[in-house]
């Protein structure tokens, strides 16, 4: 993570971000392993230094919201009938993706619709209303067996530890 590196070579980098959002981890999703989010299990050990870091402020993403906030092929046909260079390829790229989950074993959950992850930050950072926000902990599993790479959410407050 270049988040993880910055700090190594500036600790103060950390005090003069307003925000970090963050697109990763889950709560009670996955997508690479049985616990872990692609983006935080590529690499632990840089998140869980980012998430220690003391950032005043971190939003993160989980893949559990971006399942919530999904674009439909109907919503791609919206976007067609605008006939601007930006609809037409938007439109292009979500159908793209909205197929690839149909063939797959998410293609059940919401049919004709898909994910687009990183257009969820986009909208919290332009409309924060868009998603709710809680105080909570968050750690990285670095050494776990089958849990290499998960994102640990206290969301019950069950281990103390002061949100972050």
């Amino acid at each position: 993570m270049n988040l993880a590196t910055a700090i190594a070579l500036d600790p103060a980098f950390v005090g003069n971000v307003g925000e970090l959002v963050i697109m990763g981890g889950g709560i009670f999703r996955s997508n690479m392993t049985a616990s872990a989010e692609f983006n935080v299990w590529a690499d632990p050990e840089a998140a869980a230094v980012v998430f220690s870091a003391g950032f005043s402020k971190i939003t993160l993403i989980p893949l559990d919201a971006t399942h919530q906030a999904r674009v439909s092929l109907a919503q791609c046909a919206a976007l067609r009938e605008l006939d601007t260079p930006a609809s037409k390829v938007a439109a292009e790229v979500i159908e793209f993706r909205i197929h690839g989950y149909q063939l797959n074993a998410l293609a059940g959950e919401v049919p004709d619709s898909a994910p687009v992850r990183d257009a969820l930050c986009i909208a919290a950072l332009l409309e924060p209303s868009v998603i709710d926000l809680r105080r909570v902990n968050v750690v990285v599993e670095t050494v776990g067996e089958y849990t290499i790479g998960a994102t640990v959410i206290d969301h019950a407050f069950l281990t103390k530890r002061e949100p972050n």
